[in-house]
Protein backbone atom coordinates (compact mmCIF):
# COMPACT_ATOMS: atom_id res chain seq x y z
CA UNK A 1 0.00 0.00 0.00
CA UNK A 2 1.52 3.31 -0.87
CA UNK A 3 2.35 5.93 1.85
CA UNK A 4 -0.45 8.59 2.42
CA UNK A 5 1.13 11.79 1.53
CA UNK A 6 0.08 14.97 2.82
CA UNK A 7 0.44 18.20 1.37
CA UNK A 8 3.86 19.04 3.34
CA UNK A 9 5.75 16.01 2.51
CA UNK A 10 5.37 14.39 5.49
CA UNK A 11 3.33 10.69 5.57
CA UNK A 12 0.22 10.73 7.16
CA UNK A 13 -0.05 8.47 10.38
CA UNK A 14 -3.05 6.66 11.32
CA UNK A 15 -5.01 9.53 12.56
CA UNK A 16 -4.51 11.95 9.12
CA UNK A 17 -5.94 8.82 7.26
CA UNK A 18 -8.52 8.65 9.63
CA UNK A 19 -9.57 12.66 9.92
CA UNK A 20 -9.53 12.30 5.93
CA UNK A 21 -11.74 9.29 5.89
CA UNK A 22 -14.16 11.29 7.55
CA UNK A 23 -14.02 13.42 5.25
CA UNK A 24 -14.21 11.27 2.20
CA UNK A 25 -17.45 9.89 3.80
CA UNK A 26 -19.07 13.08 4.30
CA UNK A 27 -18.37 13.45 -0.19
CA UNK A 28 -20.34 10.12 -0.07
CA UNK A 29 -22.86 11.17 1.69
CA UNK A 30 -23.57 14.19 -0.86
CA UNK A 31 -23.04 11.40 -4.18
CA UNK A 32 -25.50 9.22 -2.52
CA UNK A 33 -28.33 11.82 -2.61
CA UNK A 34 -27.17 13.07 -5.88
CA UNK A 35 -27.78 9.93 -6.67
CA UNK A 36 -31.54 9.27 -4.72
CA UNK A 37 -32.50 12.77 -6.03
CA UNK A 38 -32.23 15.05 -3.09
CA UNK A 39 -28.99 16.89 -4.59
CA UNK A 40 -28.47 17.99 -8.25
CA UNK A 41 -26.86 15.42 -9.97
CA UNK A 42 -23.25 16.19 -10.91
CA UNK A 43 -22.01 12.34 -12.73
CA UNK A 44 -23.45 10.38 -10.24
CA UNK A 45 -21.42 7.57 -11.77
CA UNK A 46 -18.55 9.14 -11.75
CA UNK A 47 -18.61 10.72 -7.95
CA UNK A 48 -20.24 7.73 -6.42
CA UNK A 49 -17.00 5.81 -8.20
CA UNK A 50 -14.64 8.13 -6.71
CA UNK A 51 -15.76 8.66 -3.36
CA UNK A 52 -16.55 4.68 -2.74
CA UNK A 53 -13.08 4.27 -4.03
CA UNK A 54 -11.42 7.13 -1.49
CA UNK A 55 -13.27 5.76 1.56
CA UNK A 56 -11.59 2.23 0.05
CA UNK A 57 -8.17 3.42 0.39
CA UNK A 58 -8.68 5.26 3.77
CA UNK A 59 -10.06 2.05 5.38
CA UNK A 60 -7.45 -0.18 3.51
CA UNK A 61 -4.35 2.20 4.92
CA UNK A 62 -5.75 2.08 8.13
CA UNK A 63 -5.76 -1.33 8.54
CA UNK A 64 -2.25 -1.53 6.93
CA UNK A 65 -0.71 0.96 9.62
CA UNK A 66 -2.38 -0.39 12.03
CA UNK A 67 -1.69 -4.13 11.79
CA UNK A 68 -5.42 -5.33 10.83
CA UNK A 69 -5.77 -8.34 9.04
CA UNK A 70 -8.78 -6.75 6.62
CA UNK A 71 -9.27 -9.52 4.70
CA UNK A 72 -9.36 -12.21 7.70
CA UNK A 73 -11.57 -9.98 9.81
CA UNK A 74 -14.19 -9.70 7.48
CA UNK A 75 -14.69 -12.77 6.92
CA UNK A 76 -15.29 -13.61 10.11
CA UNK A 77 -17.40 -10.88 10.62
CA UNK A 78 -19.31 -11.79 7.64
CA UNK A 79 -19.60 -15.40 9.08
CA UNK A 80 -20.78 -13.99 12.66
CA UNK A 81 -23.55 -12.12 10.74
CA UNK A 82 -24.52 -15.04 8.65
CA UNK A 83 -24.87 -17.51 11.94
CA UNK A 84 -27.02 -14.33 13.50
CA UNK A 85 -29.46 -13.95 10.34
CA UNK A 86 -29.61 -17.97 10.79
CA UNK A 87 -30.89 -17.67 14.07
CA UNK A 88 -33.07 -14.95 14.37
CA UNK A 89 -36.62 -14.46 12.85
CA UNK A 90 -37.04 -13.95 9.87
CA UNK A 91 -36.94 -9.99 8.48
CA UNK A 92 -35.56 -8.77 11.67
CA UNK A 93 -32.55 -8.24 10.43
CA UNK A 94 -31.94 -4.92 12.66
CA UNK A 95 -31.10 -7.71 15.70
CA UNK A 96 -29.26 -9.97 13.53
CA UNK A 97 -26.62 -6.95 12.51
CA UNK A 98 -26.03 -6.29 15.80
CA UNK A 99 -27.84 -2.62 15.93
Amino acid sequence: MAPAPSGNGRVWDAQQVLLGLIGDVGDLAKAVQGAEGWRAPDDVSGRLSHELSDCLWSLLTLADKLGVDLEASFLATMGELEQRLKASPAGDTAEASGT
